[in-house]
């Protein structure tokens, strides 16, 4: 999923409607979460990668 966040700028996360518990037990999660990349494109382009792996 790619969404425009400025010109050259995107969001190209995870939205993880399964996810239920957030570093351990101590946290609960009832509507999911999203995990955040963004791809920059000027010049040169990067990726900001916090997905986790199986994403």
């Amino acid at each position: 999923m790619r969404k425009r966040i400025k010109n050259n700028i995107s969001w190209v996360g995870y939205l993880d409607w399964e996810l239920e518990t957030f570093h351990g037990d101590d946290y609960s999660i009832k509507n999911g979460s999203s995990q955040n990349a963004y791809l920059i494109e000027e010049g040169k382009t990067v990726l900001i990668d916090t997905v986790w792996s199986p994403h």
